[in-house]
């Protein structure tokens, strides 16, 4: 399977070779945000902290490698678990991980578009100046000659940065939560 022996202390190994990532909860209420109790299962937000361990889980494990959720409940809240509308909050919770990560990428394309267009802009006004020496005053000349076409320079470097970074990171995110939406949910009760 190719994990380390680190990750093979942290974590126990299924009988179909799969990392299961152990969830345990006192109350199902510990699942979901502390805002949304009154809302069905599948309309719901996890809980922070739960989406935060998840996260981490799965960045030390790696999207490679297959893995399954275990959710360990108390015997007491039997009766309370609605195991498909658990599952079904889980995998529609992370849709709406995807769709933000979406999102997030077309707003960061629209960014770098539009520090493009600014500094092609710049280039375009450092032109018009450089070819029209005649009706501008030295100063200005100056300015808009040398100081324009840095200013596009700065631009294009600092979007296209920030733009390769927020890329990186948003298809990463969007990535790992189509992971989590994909793996298994089973519920364990102690």
């Amino acid at each position: 399977m190719g994990l380390n022996s680190e990750l093979l202390d942290r974590f126990d190994i299924s009988v179909d070779n799969k990392v299961i990532i152990e969830i345990s909860i006192t109350e199902l209420r510990n699942l979901f945000s502390s805002f949304e109790y009154s809302s069905a299962f599948y309309k719901i937000d996890l809980n922070e902290r739960l989406e935060s361990y998840l996260l981490e889980c799965v960045g030390e494990i790696g999207l490679k490698h297959p893995s399954v959720l275990r959710l360990g409940i108390p015997q007491g809240q039997v009766e309370a678990v609605d195991e498909g509308n658990i599952i079904i909050g889980f995998k529609r919770y992370f849709d709406y991980c995807i769709l933000l990560s979406g999102k997030e990428i077309r707003a960061t394309c629209l960014r770098m578009i539009f520090h493009l267009a600014l500094a092609l802009t710049a280039l375009s006004i450092a032109m018009y100046f450089s070819l029209d020496q005649n009706n501008v005053q030295p100063g200005v000349f100056n300015m808009f000659v040398s100081g324009l076409p840095v200013a596009a320079g700065v631009l294009i470097v600092t979007g296209l940065s920030r733009f390769f970074f927020r890329i990186k990171t948003q298809v990463h995110d969007m990535r790992t939560y189509d992971y989590l939406k994909n793996t298994p949910l089973e519920f364990k009760y102690y």
